[in-house]
């Protein structure tokens, strides 16, 4: 499993490498509208926005929630286990949420930010029950296991139930 986890972390860098490289056009720019944050978000598997203008992106990060906005500091965060948050409008009608696992966020100062992470689901894909299920057993599993891979091991799998768990009230 841990190889799995250096694999998993090296896909996500190089992904994270190739959306830094990459620079938007001057005509691309030249037709980006002011007080929007273009956002590109996706996995290895699908791209959930490309360079899509946006009203407001909330993501879980390891230091908490942040909301980004266009003309926001340039960031780059590390995400943990939890709900992005998509309002695509400034009336907040047209809001799209997505349960991803891990990844990392760049925030540039032209109002451009991109999302990178290791899988992106709908909230509709998640099964709550089942996770409110597991939770229990890999709590214990945390607590019975000594120090070391499994208990790490473990660990993850807990913050990423946790986190299903509480995506059901996002």
């Amino acid at each position: 499993m841990r190889s799995n986890l250096w694999l998993l972390l090296g896909a996500m860098l190089r992904s994270i490498r190739q959306i830094a490289r990459r620079s938007f056009s001057t005509a691309a720019a030249a037709e980006r509208v002011k007080g929007k944050l273009y956002l590109k978000f996706s996995s290895p598997y699908q791209t959930v926005y490309d360079d899509k203008p946006v009203h407001l992106v909330n993501i879980s990060t390891l230091t908490g929630v942040m909301g980004i906005h266009a003309e926001h500091v340039p960031t780059i965060a590390q995400m943990r286990p939890g709900v992005v948050m998509v309002q695509e409008d400034e009336t907040g009608s047209n809001v799209k949420k997505f349960f991803v696992p891990a990844g990392f966020t760049i925030i540039n100062d032209d109002s451009t930010a991109s999302i990178s992470a290791s899988e992106v689901m709908s909230l509709d894909e998640l099964d709550f029950a089942k996770a409110k299920s597991a939770l229990p057993e890999y709590q214990a599993k945390v607590n019975s296991l000594p120090d070391g891979k499994d208990k790490a091991e473990a660990q993850i799998a807990l913050e990423v139930i946790e986190a299903i768990t509480f995506a059901e009230t996002a």
